[in-house]
């Protein structure tokens, strides 16, 4: 029986020990024994170690490394954020390899006129005190490039200065803007409609102006309104086909009208209230539809 007995406490030790070699890092408890910072740059090792989360000594963990690499990338001064762990007797060494990025010091742009600078540094995300990527600049030519376009100006070219300082680590970013063509309008062809005639969508949209995907939007808006107006609170009014003719520099668009039932209303009793006033009281023609609650509401 002892024999037994001594054979089964053999084999739970063996086994503890095979498992022991394979337990995570964490599930063994071992201290954090050492943080090395790998920065070629000049941001004080100080100021970095005041960033992460970790500390020497304390008990290892996944979570917490997980947690200062994701603080320093939100921190914006790094291009790149890589991180290595290595087992020892004493515990865990952590090293931080650290490529701090260039600070964007200034950003200026040229041939926007006549817009704003704050109204193109709205559409775009680059600031001042980022760190520059290259990527990111790229992004934000698409962006003035699609701002431009709403407004009527297509195939815009936009060029990038960098003004780079490597003793100060940072750099100036220039955006030379020159705007694109502009189309005039040629042909508007509308189906479906049976309400207004043909010039009424041409004055709607005024076609004195340049073609603009922005002003068009407006527009369509307007003539949705005008159509709700005469009683047709469920019309629809889209763009079915755009085609646009850069060798002549003109645009011709297809717009579809579904204009669905007229809703008429009718009030009755003593005229106390303006029949105008009354129509802008009920739901039907605010909203882009209407069923029997509506109808209950509106009473």
């Amino acid at each position: 029986m002892k024999r037994h007995s001594s054979l089964i406490l053999i084999a739970l030790v063996t086994v503890s020990c095979l498992f022991g070699a394979t337990l995570p890092v964490q599930a063994r408890s071992l201290p954090l024994q050492k943080i090395i910072i790998h920065n070629q740059g000049k941001t004080p090792e100080a100021k970095i170690r005041k960033v992460i989360t970790l500390q020497e000594g304390e008990v290892f963990q996944e979570e917490r490394l997980e947690e200062s690499v994701g603080l320093l990338k939100q921190w914006g001064r790094f291009e790149e954020v890589a991180v290595d762990t290595q087992k020892t007797a004493d515990g865990v060494v952590v090293s931080f390899q650290l490529l701090e990025g260039l600070v964007i010091s200034r950003v200026d742009y040229t041939g926007h006129f006549p817009y704003l600078t704050s109204r193109i540094q709205r559409n775009i995300g680059i600031r001042v005190g980022q760190v520059f990527e290259r990527a990111r600049v790229i992004d934000e030519v698409k962006k003035i490039k699609r701002f431009f376009e709403r407004e009527g100006y297509f195939a815009t070219s936009v060029r990038v200065r960098e003004k780079v300082n490597k003793k100060k680590g940072v750099v100036a970013i220039t955006f030379r803007i020159r705007k694109g063509l502009r189309l005039r309008w040629r042909q508007i062809t509308v189906n479906g409609n049976t309400i207004f005639p043909d010039g009424f969508f041409q004055s709607k949209i005024n076609t004195w102006f340049p073609y603009q995907p922005a002003r068009l939007r407006r527009s369509l808006g307007k003539i949705k309104k005008a159509y709700k107006n005469e009683g047709y609170a469920r019309a629809r009014i889209r763009v079915k086909e755009v085609h646009r003719d850069f060798k002549n520099s003109k645009v011709d668009i297809v717009l579809e009208v579904t204009e669905n039932k007229k809703l008429e209303v009718h009030f009755h009793g003593p005229r106390m209230i303006r029949r105008k006033i009354l129509r802008e009281t009920i739901t039907f023609f605010r909203e882009e539809a209407y069923d029997e609650y509506e109808v209950e509401e509106s009473r």
